[in-house]
């Protein structure tokens, strides 16, 4: 038996070796890489971005990776991504298969599933709680949160980073789920999303799973109790979904009893019409928001 599974193990991987080599005539250029790993240990664990800028110069604005059978494209400048992703959106908008990240969210965090019926009606949601015209509805939200911010830098400068932490959360959660200012970043609440959102980030990361690799994708089909990664996934959103939905759950108690304050999660429950979608395209939304500003800071002053 076990000869069999080793014998189909190898004709897999000889087929999917001959299958990268096909398509890799057809590729844009890259960097040379490893066998079967391809480029994977070239890429940095941190600024990534520093590294993809120095490929992006010598081989063009759209070049070509191997990360361990995962075929991947990057874009190397603004004008690249936009005539991809922009002008020609309805090819190239689609992403890969990420096992691990739909385990941890359910399948329903849309910054990781496929571009399907799903994907899309979140995606319209996001944009209509979102568009320009109900974002002059969240601008209060945002002149408290200055007027705080500016108060914190002058009275104690030396944590400014951590005034961007604090800053980029609490306008998260006031505009998405209408909360009041948080001072305090050690909230019990906003420490449980926060380490959500960092799991998702780490997980993301090419190297975290063998499965994500196009070479090992196999691996999603083996029983639950040889896949220690599987198990601590699904616990994982067992644990986080309770808190994720439970906010959303809180907004629409508000709207229930007549006291709802401007929100998207509020906008989104109303257009949904169900809790779990709203739920998750809510956490999609705050997933973005909470995490952009807080490390474009930590990034820039930490040069």
């Amino acid at each position: 038996m076990l000869n069999t599974v080793f014998v189909a193990l190898a004709i897999l991987f000889t087929l999917q070796v001959f299958k990268a080599l096909h398509l890799r005539s057809r590729l844009p250029p890259g960097p040379s890489g490893l066998p079967i790993l391809g480029n994977l240990l070239q890429l940095p664990t941190s600024q990534t971005w520093l590294t993809f800028d120095k490929w992006s110069k010598q081989y063009g604005p759209i070049f070509y990776l191997n990360i361990a059978g995962q075929n991947t494209i990057v874009l190397g400048t603004h004008k690249a991504a936009a005539d991809l992703l922009d002008r020609r959106a309805n090819i190239y908008s689609d992403r890969p298969e990420f096992v691990v990240l739909n385990l941890l969210t359910g399948g329903m965090h849309w910054a990781w599933t496929h571009a399907d019926d799903l994907w899309k009606r979140q995606r319209r949601g996001a944009h209509e709680a979102l568009s320009a015209q109900t974002a002059k509805e969240y601008f209060a939200y945002q002149e408290t949160e200055s007027i705080i911010m500016v108060d914190q830098l002058l009275t104690d400068p030396k944590n400014f980073l951590a005034h961007f932490q604090r800053v980029s959360t609490s306008l998260s959660l006031s505009i998405i789920y209408g909360w009041a200012p948080v001072l305090d970043s050690d909230h019990p609440t906003i420490q449980q999303i926060d380490h959500f959102n960092r799991h998702l980030l780490v997980s993301a990361v090419p190297g975290s799973f063998w499965v994500e690799f196009e070479y090992f994708k196999w691996m999603k089909y083996l029983p639950k109790w040889m896949c220690s990664w599987r198990q601590d996934a699904e616990k994982r959103y067992s644990r986080d979904s309770v808190i994720l939905e439970g906010l959303s759950a809180n907004v629409q108690k508000q709207i229930d009893a007549g006291d709802e304050i401007t929100s998207v999660a509020g906008k989104l429950l109303q257009n949904t019409g169900s809790l779990f979608e709203a739920a998750w395209n809510s956490t999609s939304i705050y997933s973005a928001g909470s995490e952009t500003v807080s490390l474009m800071a930590h990034d820039y002053f930490s040069k």
